[in-house]
């Protein structure tokens, strides 16, 4: 990985992309996603939906306010908040989404805890037993 921080965002949209992937469920019972995808579209009925201020669906583009969302903060756990908004507001890829998160961060992010997707739990800090769930779920490296 290129250790500069400009690549830090991209690498966290990269590891997104693979396990752990946000994009499937965020360790969501599908009820709770369907829940928290419908609190989106209720708050946010016209999405970007062309590149590159958005995904290629609405839907796609609200699930992409969850995976945008959440990689600002775990990239704002690594390199501190102000970085990380720098980041995300340079970023040419769903430039319109992440305008959207970080105008609205206050509000989404009480969304977000209302549906346990944050605060984000580093590794170090899981139990075992939380271990042996995320590799059951593909989420643990293997090799």
């Amino acid at each position: 990985m290129d250790r500069s921080e400009g690549s830090f965002g991209c690498w966290l949209d990269r590891r997104a992309r693979g396990p752990p992937n946000f994009h499937v469920g965020f360790g969501l019972t599908s009820a709770e996603l369907a829940s928290h995808s419908a609190a989106l579209l209720a708050r946010y009925p016209r999405v970007p939906v062309a590149f590159p201020e958005g995904a290629h669906t609405a839907h796609s583009s609200h699930l992409h306010l969850i995976v945008n969302g959440l990689e600002v903060e775990a990239a704002q756990q690594f390199l501190g908040r102000a970085k990380a908004v720098e980041i995300a507001e340079k970023n040419f890829v769903y430039s319109g989404l992440y305008r959207i998160v970080l105008a609205d961060w206050t509000a989404l992010a009480e969304l977000y805890r209302a549906n346990a997707l944050t605060p984000i739990q580093a590794a170090t800090g899981m139990t075992a037993d939380d271990l042996a769930i995320a590799a059951l779920m593909d989420e643990a490296t293997t090799g």
